[in-house]
C-alpha cells in the first residue's frame, strides 16, 4: 500500500483498472452522432484498492471521494472505414469533456489508438465509464482490440 503524507492528508493507495487484451469481439455503436455508446467488452480486472472495479459492468465504482486521475488507452477498430469516433469519459453518465478524443478510421479494418489523461472531483459511489460515438449514418461495429480504464486518487 502506497502512503503519502501531503499538507497532513493521508493518502492510502486508491486506484483501479478495468482492461481489455486482444478482443475481437465487435460492439455495435449506434448511428446516432449525439449519444454515446457505453463500452462493455471489457475481459478483466486489473489491480485495485479503494475502489470496486467491475469489467462485467464495464465500469469503476468509486468509494471514496476526492480528486482523481482517470485515464484511458484504446486500440480499436472498425468495420466500417471514414468513420470519425468520439471517445469520453463519463461519471455518473456525464461526458467528461476535458477526458475526451476523437480518432478517425479511414478504412475498414484499420486500427486507431489513443489515450485521454486527465483529473476530475469525484463524489463517494460516483461511478466511472468509458463511451463511444461515430459520425456514420448506419450503425457501426467498433472492436476495442486493447484498452484500458484507470483511476487513482491523487488528493482529497
Amino acid at each position: 500500500m502506497y502512503n503519502s503524507n501531503l499538507t497532513g492528508v493521508q493518502l492510502d493507495g486508491v486506484y483501479g483498472e478495468i482492461s481489455v487484451n486482444n478482443n475481437v469481439i465487435p460492439q455495435s455503436i449506434p448511428s446516432d452522432p449525439v449519444v454515446y455508446t457505453k463500452l462493455d467488452t471489457w475481459t478483466s480486472n486489473g489491480v485495485s484498492e479503494g475502489v470496486t472495479s467491475e469489467y462485467l459492468n464495464g465500469q469503476i465504482k468509486i468509494l471514496s471521494a476526492g480528486n482523481y486521475k482517470l485515464e484511458a488507452s484504446l486500440s480499436f477498430k472498425s468495420g466500417t472505414g471514414n468513420i470519425i469516433s468520439d471517445c469520453s469519459i463519463f461519471v455518473d453518465g456525464v461526458e467528461q469533456n476535458q477526458a475526451h478524443f476523437s480518432r478517425k478510421i479511414s478504412t475498414a479494418g484499420d486500427v486507431g489508438s489513443a489515450s485521454i489523461t486527465s483529473i476530475a472531483q469525484l463524489n463517494e459511489n460516483s461511478i466511472v465509464d468509458i463511451r463511444l460515438k461515430h459520425d456514420n449514418v448506419s450503425s457501426v461495429d467498433i472492436t476495442i482490440v486493447y484498452g484500458n480504464l484507470n483511476v487513482e486518487l491523487v488528493g482529497v
